[in-house]
């Protein structure tokens, strides 16, 4: 058997005649950006992602919204039925980097050096992302993970169903990572939201945005 097949790691035990074997943890990933295409690829999704524009919301090259900017265009008594009711809808800013300010803060840096609202962006899609632990195995303490997906400008009805679901990991147990750890569990993930960040062309030759 070759070693890329072995799932397990084996220890003998000479005096007792006897091995062990532990399983290797293995971390199912999936690329984002592949499953953002994937998703792409269904009709009518790209017109889903902009159902929630409406008059002055077209695509273009617009600031970010400031509070009272929004209050204005809307009213401050409007009702608010989503997300994209709210100031921060409109004040995520494009072409923005987070950069280290000092030894333990962190800041985001406009280095594009652009005013750009970037749900104005014309696939600018904003994620939701979810970590938790569930029991896999009853009558024992053994805690599996999953970290998941949602892309916000989808609508409402449908934003939370399993089909507009990414799964972007499964986190084996048996006890949840450390700190340390799920920084590298999660560092595939975090190179793919970069890359789409700066803008990724699609299957569609459309080009998408992440936030």
């Amino acid at each position: 058997m070759s070693r890329q097949a072995v799932h397990y790691k084996e220890t003998r035990y000479w005096h007792k005649s006897s091995e062990k074997r532990t399983p290797c943890k293995i971390l199912p990933y999936a690329l984002l950006i592949h499953a953002i295409q994937r998703i792409l690829l269904r009709q009518g999704k790209w017109e889903d992602f902009q159902h929630w524009r409406g008059p002055g919301d077209e695509p273009g090259q617009f600031p970010p919204l400031g509070e009272a900017e929004q209050f204005d265009l809307r009213g401050i008594h409007a009702p608010m039925h989503d997300v994209y009711d709210g100031w921060a809808w409109g004040a995520i800013q494009a072409g923005l980097e987070r950069r280290r300010g000092g030894r333990w803060g962190m800041e985001d840096v406009n280095v594009q050096q652009v005013t750009q609202r970037f749900v104005s962006l014309p696939c600018g899609l904003v994620l939701a992302i979810n970590i938790d632990w569930f029991q896999t195995i009853k009558g024992s303490i053994h805690s599996t993970g999953a970290m998941y997906a949602t892309i916000i400008n989808n609508p409402r009805a449908v934003r939370f169903l399993e089909e507009e679901t990414i799964l972007v990991c499964v986190i084996p147990g048996p006890h949840e990572p450390s700190l340390e750890q799920i920084n590298h569990i999660i560092e595939p993930f975090i190179r793919d939201v970069n890359t789409l960040y700066g803008g990724k062309s699609s299957l569609q030759q459309r080009t998408a945005y992440l936030r």
